[in-house]
C-alpha cells in the first residue's frame, strides 16, 4: 500500500490498492486464516513507508487515540514541504519514525532540516525509534496523549 516513491523506484502506483486487496480477501473464503485476514485488511491505510510505521500508527489506535494522518505534509499546498510520517495537522503534532537508515551523518542532516522546518512552523515533533517499538511504543504514547488531551472528541 505505500506509494512509491519517485526518486529511487521506476514505478508510479503502489503494488496494489485496498480494494484490490479487500477482493484477494473476499477470494479466500474458507481458508485457513482469513478471519484474521478479514480483520488485517481492514486496519490497512495507504502512507505507512515501514511496518514500524504501520505498529506505531495501530499503537496509537490502541491507546485510544485518533488516529493520525500519514505522510503529513507540513504544507499540502507546497510540494517540496517537509512531511513527517504521521501527525495531527490541527494540533501541529508530527510523528518520525526514524528506522536503521537515519542514523548516517547525510540522514541525520536532512531530519535535522525536517525537523527544523516543522519546529520553526509551530510544531510540535515527536522521534519514534527502535526503542519504542521494542516496547510497543507504550512510552513514547505519553507524549501525543499529552499534547492531544483527552477531550471526548479527540476519543
Amino acid at each position: 500500500m505505500r506509494l512509491p516513491r519517485s526518486r529511487p523506484e521506476d514505478r508510479s502506483h503502489p503494488w496494489c490498492s485496498i480494494a484490490d486487496l479487500k477482493k484477494a480477501v473476499k477470494l479466500g473464503k474458507g481458508r485457513q486464516g482469513i478471519a484474521r485476514a478479514r480483520e488485517a485488511v481492514e486496519l490497512v491505510r495507504v502512507g505507512a513507508d515501514s511496518p514500524p510505521e504501520t505498529a506505531m500508527r495501530l499503537g496509537i489506535g490502541r491507546a485510544g487515540l485518533p488516529e493520525p494522518e500519514l505522510q503529513i505534509k507540513r504544507d499540502p499546498q507546497d510540494p517540496y514541504s517537509a512531511a513527517g510520517d504521521a501527525g495531527y495537522r490541527d494540533r501541529r503534532i508530527v510523528l518520525q519514525y526514524e528506522g536503521k537508515h537515519h542514523f548516517s551523518a547525510e540522514q541525520q542532516a536532512r531530519d535535522q532540516r525536517r525537523n527544523s522546518e516543522f519546529a520553526h512552523a509551530g510544531w510540535t515533533v515527536i522521534q519514534v525509534n527502535r526503542v519504542d517499538l521494542a516496547e510497543n511504543f507504550s512510552s513514547m504514547l505519553a507524549r501525543p496523549e499529552m499534547l492531544l488531551g483527552n477531550g471526548p472528541e479527540l476519543r
